[in-house]
């Protein structure tokens, strides 16, 4: 169905077309040639025909008396002998076989032979007399009429062989069209190369092979459309050059603009950390200095000024808590949360000589940045525990995203974070390390908690003293848009 509807298909059919009805016109126009533009005057020999046709019937005996063929033109015809007696007859006449010639038809008994004209009741008839053989004569008289043209004018003789010429015409119609076949095939075979030439041009442009040229140069449409293609294609790919150009552009803008972002924080922090954090260092600085000066002078003041600097000393720690919040790690900005976590495990495993399989899926989208410094601050908190209090021989780092959660888990095969925080019924007459450790492990546990419940988690943590401790950030998506 795809052949029928190609256009080498449709030119083909159009040749056919084109040199059938070439060689019909071709036949009508011969006949109108002949009928019109060739006119022919009939003589009086034309008609000698019908007077043979006579003799023959009588020859062959034919039935005498028989009337006239429907077509022929009205008269008559008669073979006689030598004594001028009716051997045989045939159309409008009253002479039959055996009548005397001068009884019947007395007006043609002397008339000499040959064919002519002569006037018969002020209409114009053509005689003609003929010898046979033996003696005998053939007379026929017959008159001119629209049939009679029509028979014996070369019009007549196509009409009388309509059948023959219809058939010839057919014929010959049908011989030209392998002809026109051939024809059709030489001429648009190289048509047909040239368009296919340009429809794999096409292709092979829309598959990014942007060098690719047509090159047609001849003066037809098809010639003018390759060098349209040619011309788009060079367009396109200049406006690809550019493009490139422009993205290539748009990334160094881009990574300009984050690194001039990167050290604006860093000033705002250093300005921060220098107005705030710096003067009240200082301040418990100086004050610490002078605090056994007025220890050993004033014991009462000197009690006043500890627990002045121990306020200014929890003051300040709560401001560098809050600027904390606000950094991000730089190793999220830079690589992107997967290579963070990757490097970050690497690093730990290098550092505490404790292998860590790390097993990372997410999907190619960015997650917030609120999220991704969750998770990697999680992340961290728990490398940092488990190197500090778990005494772990591997460590297991995943962390998966899903179609509705992220999961990060940190498992570990150590002692568990019962040993490091203590049991609740556990007595306080422990070491003052031992109690320092615990504190340590509660406060990061909580910042864990805190980070967690700041992005819509939870963090559960799973521990004994046989299997290690797992700790595991789930965080709720509700659909691919919050990301």
């Amino acid at each position: 169905m795809c052949r029928l509807r190609s256009i080498g298909f449709r030119i083909i059919a159009s040749y056919i077309v084109v040199v059938s009805t070439a060689t019909i016109i071709v036949w009508l126009v011969l006949l109108l040639a002949i009928t019109v533009i060739w006119p022919y005057k009939i003589q009086p020999g034309d008609y000698q025909g019908l007077a043979l046709l006579e003799a023959g019937s009588w020859v062959l005996n034919m039935p005498d008396g028989l009337p006239l063929t429907p077509g022929l033109p009205p008269g008559f015809a008669v073979v006689v002998g030598p004594d001028n007696r009716v051997l045989h007859s045939y159309g409008d006449t009253s002479c039959r076989v055996g009548k005397a010639l001068a009884e019947c038809a007395p007006e043609v008994l002397d008339r000499p032979t040959g064919a002519r004209f002569i006037d018969l009741k002020g209409e114009q008839w053509a005689e003609t007399i003929l010898p046979v053989s033996s003696g005998e004569r053939v007379i026929a008289r017959f008159g001119p009429s629209q049939v009679e043209l029509q028979l014996y004018t070369p019009f007549g003789i196509i009409y009388g062989n309509g059948p023959y010429i219809a058939f010839m015409a057919t014929a010959t119609t049908i011989l030209s069209i392998p002809i026109a076949l051939l024809l059709a095939w030489l001429l648009i075979r190289p048509l047909l190369a040239r368009m296919r030439k340009i429809a794999q041009a096409s292709q092979s442009f829309a598959a990014g092979e942007l060098k690719t040229r047509v090159s047609d140069k001849h003066p037809d449409e098809v010639g003018e459309m390759a060098r349209q293609f040619d011309g788009m294609a060079d367009t396109l790919e200049q406006n690809v050059v550019i493009l490139r150009d422009l993205v290539q552009r748009n990334a160094e803008l881009s990574n300009q603009a984050e690194e001039a972002a990167i050290r604006a924080e860093r000033v705002r922090l250093s300005r921060d950390l220098h107005d705030d954090i710096a003067q009240r260092i200082f301040s418990l600085s100086v004050s610490s200095a002078a605090l056994p000066a007025t220890i050993e002078r004033d014991p009462a003041q000197a009690v006043a000024q500890a627990q002045a600097i121990a306020s200014l000393a929890e003051q300040t720690l709560l401001e560098l808590r809050g600027l904390l919040v606000e950094l991000r790690p730089s190793q999220v900005v830079q690589r992107g949360l997967a290579e963070a976590l990757k490097n970050l495990c690497e690093n730990w495993s290098a550092t505490n000589c404790i292998p860590v399989n790390c097993a990372i899926l997410l999907k190619g989208s960015r997650l917030p940045a609120s999220i991704e410094d969750a998770i990697y601050r999680i992340a961290q908190e728990s490398l940092n525990n488990i190197a500090k209090h778990a005494q772990a021989k591997a460590v297991y780092v995943s962390l998966v995203q899903g179609q509705r959660q992220i999961t990060l888990s940190t498992t570990d095969d150590g002692l568990g974070l019962v040993h490091a925080v203590g049991s609740p019924n556990s007595s306080s007459n422990g070491h003052k390390d031992n109690n320092k450790d615990g504190n340590q492990a509660k406060f990061g546990l909580i910042s864990m908690r805190e980070r967690a419940q700041a992005i819509g988690g939870s963090l559960a943590i799973e521990s004994d003293t046989a299997q290690g401790t797992t700790v595991r950030l789930t965080l709720p998506l509700e659909s691919d848009e919050n990301l």
